[in-house]
């Protein structure tokens, strides 16, 4: 966990600041390029959705992730 915050914080995701009461804990926030990059991966999780539900009615597509979650669950027994 320390490495990755590291690394977001070297890059400029996040700024940590030292809690005024314990310095041993660090208050984490998102930087303005954080949010911006937010911002992006929702869009683009939001045209990825679209794509996967063209040619699909609401109906057929819940049918088809209700399938899914069968097959997960058979395939977790495989592994108990």
């Amino acid at each position: 966990m320390t490495n990755m915050l590291k690394s977001l914080e070297k890059n400029g995701y996040i700024v940590r600041t030292p809690m005024e009461n314990d310095a041993r804990l660090k208050r984490i926030e998102l930087t303005q390029k954080a949010l911006d990059h937010e911002n992006r991966v929702r869009e683009n999780i939001m045209v990825i959705e679209e794509a996967m539900h063209e040619g699909f009615s609401k109906e057929e597509f819940n049918m088809m992730l209700g399938f899914l979650d069968r097959v997960i669950d058979n395939m977790e027994k495989l592994n108990k």
